[in-house]
């Protein structure tokens, strides 16, 4: 999908990106609601202890999950990809 140069913000293509799957350690929090109406909520240091996305369902039992809501360090994703593109681009482009 081609980017209009006047929509090259980064809101604008974080917000049109699907993902497949989120690093742990860009999860803030985690807030999951049972069948019977109970919220669980994970966060902080005990997001970034999970081994995987599959210790939730294995601590509660996907039978018993109606929902879950993820909350995403935007910043550091954010300070991460801008990071990243500016070292491809640099290789590609003199600063001239």
């Amino acid at each position: 999908m081609a980017i209009e140069r006047k929509d090259r913000s980064f809101d604008r293509i974080f917000s049109e990106v699907t993902l497949e799957k989120v690093p742990l350690s860009y999860v803030e929090k985690i807030m999951i609601t049972t069948i019977d109406g109970n919220v669980i909520t994970i966060d902080g240091p005990e997001v970034q202890s999970m081994t995987s996305e599959s210790v939730i369902f294995n601590a509660i039992g996907s039978d018993d999950i109606a929902d879950i809501a993820i909350a995403l360090d935007y910043d550091s994703i954010k300070a991460d990809i801008s990071k990243e593109v500016n070292i491809v681009l640099g290789t590609l482009f003199d600063e001239e």
